[in-house]
């Protein structure tokens, strides 16, 4: 999961607020780190997602994210000799 962009000493240090970007709260991130661990969340396991995407899209999008296997990502290799 991607928090989004959370305030905080490194944001702070590379004056991130200033540049004008939208930051996000900590509760939003808090908040779908704990969606993540429902069981209607069960689907989104081992998929990418970011704190900032509305939770009832996600949810309404379940059977294509599945069907299609998206929100994935992976490295596929055969390594050595077969």
């Amino acid at each position: 999961m991607h928090p989004g962009v959370v305030e905080s000493g490194v944001t702070k240090l590379h004056h991130v607020p200033e540049m004008g970007f939208i930051m996000d709260s900590p509760e939003l991130a808090g908040g779908m780190a704990l969606f993540l661990l429902t069981p209607e969340a069960e689907f989104l396991r081992g998929r990418w997602c970011s704190a900032n995407w509305k939770v009832d899209e996600l949810v309404q999008m379940q059977e294509e994210i599945v069907k299609e296997h998206l929100l994935v990502s992976g490295l596929h290799a055969k390594l050595g000799k077969n």
